[in-house]
Formats: structure tokens, sequence, C-alpha cells
């Protein structure tokens, strides 16, 4: 009997390519880069929002979980203020 064909690996756009952590192992459900474990969510955006944050995570060299991780960690409310222009609540 023969095996079934396995498919062929599609390459992963460069944006999803996880970064490697010199010095640590990478382990399922062990944080590295943050002292607590991340958790899957849904987002729904544009075209436009999902193309400007391809080309930042691109540009910076990292993925674009990694990239609203830090965008969202590093903003203040005061930031988030002036560029939604609503009152962070």
């Amino acid at each position: 009997m023969k095996k079934p064909r396995k498919k062929p690996k599609t390459e992963r756009p460069e944006y999803s390519i996880k970064q490697a952590h010199p010095g640590q192992q990478c382990l399922r459900n062990v944080p590295i880069l943050y002292n607590e474990k991340k958790q899957p969510i849904s987002l729904t955006l544009t075209p436009t929002a999902i193309k400007k944050l391809t080309d930042l995570a691109l540009m910076i060299g990292d993925s674009r979980s990694q990239v609203l991780e830090q965008l969202l960690r590093n903003i203040t409310p005061l930031q988030a203020k002036r560029i939604i222009g609503k009152n962070p609540e």
C-alpha cells in the first residue's frame, strides 16, 4: 500500500518567520520576550491597515504580532488620544 504524499511546504512570508533568540531555547507555552504567555486573538483590519502593518513588520524585521505588541506596550494614553482623537478609557 502506498503512503499518501505529503503536500510540499509553501514558503512562509518573511514577516511570519520567527526571530532567533540567542542563548534561549524556544519552547511551547514558555514566554521568552515577556513574563507572560501570549494569547491568540482575532482582528479585523482593512486591506490598507494590513499592508501598513506588514510593511512595518518587514521594515523592522519582526512579525506583525510583535510589531503590534511593541506599539501597544509603548504607546501612552496621551499619544493614543492624539492619534485616534478620542478620550482613552
